[in-house]
C-alpha cells in the first residue's frame, strides 16, 4: 500500500484528515507531522578537530519528541516545538517508525534502515538514524522517515526528510 493510498484508507475509514503537507489529525485528535523534503531535508551538522570524533544523530523519541544529538555540543530538542505527536507526552496509540536512505552517505549510527521499528505503545523504545567520522574528513547524508499506525510500515500517517554531516577537521 502506497501513502496516497494509506491516506485514502484512513480518511475513507474515519480515522483521519489529511491535508497536502503529510500531516494526519488522527480521530482521537492527535496530530502526527513530519518536516523536511526529499530535497531540503532537516539537516544538522557537528564538527570536530582530529583526534577528536564528530556524529549527528535525529532521534524520535517515544514522547512524540525529537531530539537532535551532536557529540560535540549537548543534546537539544529539535526547534523546540517541532515534534512527531502533538500530543507529547503520551501518543494516543501504538505507531511504527521506518528510516529509508534518502540521499548521500547512509547513516552508520542507529536503528536498521528498511525496518519497521515500534515508535510508541507498549514495548516501543526511543529510535535513532545517525553519522559519524572518525578520521578527518566529511561523513553525510539524508534518509526519510515514515511514520506508520501498523507494524509492517504501510499504513503511512507523516513522512519526513532527516540528515546529518559528521565532519572532523584535520
Amino acid at each position: 500500500m502506497n501513502k496516497i493510498s494509506a491516506l485514502i484508507l484512513l480518511v475513507v475509514s474515519g480515522l483521519a484528515v489529511a491535508n497536502p503537507s503529510m500531516q494526519v489529525l488522527l480521530a482521537t485528535g492527535e496530530t502526527i507531522t513530519l518536516s523536511g523534503t526529499s530535497g531540503t531535508p532537516n539537516t544538522q551538522t557537528d564538527t570536530a578537530t582530529d583526534p577528536a570524533d564528530a556524529s549527528m544523530t535525529w532521534e524520535f523519541q517515544t514522547d512524540g519528541e525529537v531530539w537532535r544529538i551532536r557529540q560535540q555540543e549537548s543534546t537539544t530538542q529539535f526547534q523546540d516545538g517541532v515534534e512527531w505527536s502533538s500530543f507529547q507526552t503520551l501518543p494516543a496509540q501504538d505507531y511504527w517508525i521506518e528510516f529509508t536512505a534518502n540521499a548521500g552517505s547512509s547513516p552508520n549510527l542507529g536503528n536498521t534502515l528498511a525496518t519497521c521499528h515500534k515508535l510508541a505503545g507498549s514495548g516501543a523504545a526511543n529510535r535513532s538514524i545517525g553519522w559519524s567520522r572518525t578520521i578527518a574528513g566529511t561523513y553525510s547524508g539524508s534518509v526519510r522517515v515514515d511514520i506508520a499506525t501498523d507494524s509492517g510500515c504501510s499504513s503511512i500517517v507523516a513522512t519526513g526528510y532527516y540528515g546529518g554531516t559528521a565532519f572532523v577537521e584535520p
